[in-house]
């Protein structure tokens, strides 16, 4: 049985690769060639926590695997993440596991690869420019996926106090060859208002989704991250 700890995810993962084979899969999904039921939530109030199992099957690629992500609060006191993730590959002709691996870093790069798909097909292709609000992980992600399908002369990265925003600016500028430029930014409105960016990406929650989505101009496009 192969395992693959998060280092080794992020060494072996392209991502050009998975913006293809996710756009592969959601065709599989949309045909009626996938089987994914919803997540299965178990509350663990008891030990301050919750399990969440997520299965899924294409059929064309006999591909049969499974991520189980662990929510506990206090985790950080540990100095260990909140959320914790692992995905299982299983044989689709024996159900035996043939593989596991650390599910964080895929996580979160499969998210942004969703978003950069999305826009790939329905951004304008002529924008020239990105803004993100927020500047945690799915930031890094997502200024990573995107620059892979735009062509952007820059990015306006919002952060409410912009030191966390700094550091994205100082590990992926050079990485993306584009410039990033920091805002601080105390609210959604404000940050896509300015400058006139006609793409943003945004980590957000169901409860905000459509409040948010209310403040966008028309020919922007705005891919929630995270959501349930």
């Amino acid at each position: 049985m192969l395992i693959l700890s998060e280092k080794d995810v992020q060494q072996l993962l392209n991502i050009e690769d998975l913006i293809q084979a996710l756009e592969q899969a959601h065709i599989q999904y949309s045909t009626g060639k996938a089987v994914m039921p919803v997540r299965l939530v178990v509350p663990l109030p008891q030990i301050h926590g919750r399990i969440t199992s997520m299965p899924g099957y294409l059929s064309q690629d006999k591909a049969l695997g499974m991520k189980v992500v662990t929510y506990f609060q206090n985790n950080p006191k540990q100095d260990l993440p909140a959320i914790l993730a692992t995905i299982m590959l299983f044989s689709a002709e024996t159900g035996q596991m043939i593989a596991v691996m650390d599910g964080s870093y895929i996580t979160a790069i499969r998210t942004a690869c969703a978003s950069a798909m999305a826009t790939k097909a329905l951004a304008n292709p002529e924008t020239p420019a990105l803004g993100i609000l927020g500047a945690g992980v799915q930031a890094r992600a997502h200024i990573q996926a995107l620059c892979r399908v735009k062509k952007l002369q820059r990015i306006k990265l919002y952060s409410p106090l912009g030191i966390s925003a700094q550091r994205v600016r100082q590990e992926l500028e050079s990485e993306v060859g584009v410039n990033i430029e920091v805002v601080e930014c105390r609210g959604y409105r404000a940050g896509l208002r300015s400058g006139g960016y006609g793409d943003h990406g945004e980590r957000t929650d169901f409860r905000t989704r459509l409040a948010k989505a209310r403040c966008a101009h028309q020919r922007r496009r705005l891919p929630p991250a995270g959501s349930p």
